[in-house]
């Protein structure tokens, strides 16, 4: 059969079945074709994401490497002015020195919270009798009556702030912070910067409108005469309160009826 030679009918049949088969063929060479070059770009998309892991994870080191070098620094409590300005106050203790050890790292810890947290408006800090240990409380000072600690032992340094929402800085800390001492006896201690400090200063306000500072000054001197009653019953004497009434205007103090 090798040798004979085919009807024409069966070659023309032939060559009718290789045209069709030919472009079905050609379509799965060229699907062979895309599926190589789809299997490549997910090999280049793989190794893309893997350099963009590696991109990635080096982006986070580097990230990280700034983040720490912020926290180490943000650590040297000893660098920072406005914990420099609220320590040098502890020189008023007579027990406190700064070459004595008790500015830790730990304790100027405390001193960068109230400066930074807008919750403690209020810090306290003394020294204990006995340990020599710098104390601190953002709530209240230590107990003094009632307790064992002498008169002229107890000495507190506080820190008041004027607004817990005010961001405090080095060009502003001097009107955001109020230091003061609690020297021997607070109620003492209180009734003397009253009469020497405060009270000149509150009833010397003249910016206020009057019916506010009238107010004002009529809870002020009840507030000054229970103090004062305070402080001289406890010795056993009777010590009443005169008001330091400004007496530059003669004829509205004659007008004052309270």
């Amino acid at each position: 059969m090798d040798g004979e030679e085919q009807p024409p009918a069966e070659v023309a049949a032939q060559e009718v079945a290789a045209e069709q088969m030919d472009p079905a063929q050609m379509d799965m060479d060229a699907m062979d074709g895309e599926m190589g070059e789809g299997e490549a770009m997910e090999g280049d998309a793989m190794e893309g994401e893997g350099d963009m892991d590696d991109m990635a994870g080096s982006g986070m080191d580097m990230e990280m490497e700034p983040a720490h070098q912020e926290e180490v620094k943000s650590d040297n409590y000893a660098a920072d002015p406005r914990i420099k300005w609220m320590t040098a106050s502890l020189d008023g203790l007579e027990a406190f020195s700064p070459d004595g050890g008790y500015l830790t790292n730990d304790k100027l810890q405390k001193f960068h919270e109230f400066l930074n947290n807008a919750d403690y408006t209020k810090f306290f800090c003394w020294i204990e009798l006995g340990s020599g240990v710098l104390s601190w409380s953002f709530d209240r000072a230590p107990k003094f009556y009632g307790g064992e600690i002498k008169v002229e032992d107890y000495q507190v340094i506080f820190f008041l702030k004027m607004s817990g929402k005010e961001e405090i800085f080095m060009d502003n800390i001097d009107m955001a912070i109020m230091p003061g001492m609690i020297d021997r006896d607070p109620l003492n201690n209180l009734l003397e910067k009253m009469n020497m400090e405060y009270c000149p200063k509150l009833l010397g306000e003249n910016k206020w409108p009057d019916s506010v500072k009238k107010e004002f000054a009529t809870n002020l001197h009840k507030f000054m005469c229970n103090l004062t009653e305070a402080c001289h019953k406890r010795v056993g004497r009777t010590q009443l309160y005169i008001p330091t009434e400004d007496l530059h205007d003669v004829e509205a103090a004659a007008k004052e009826k309270d």
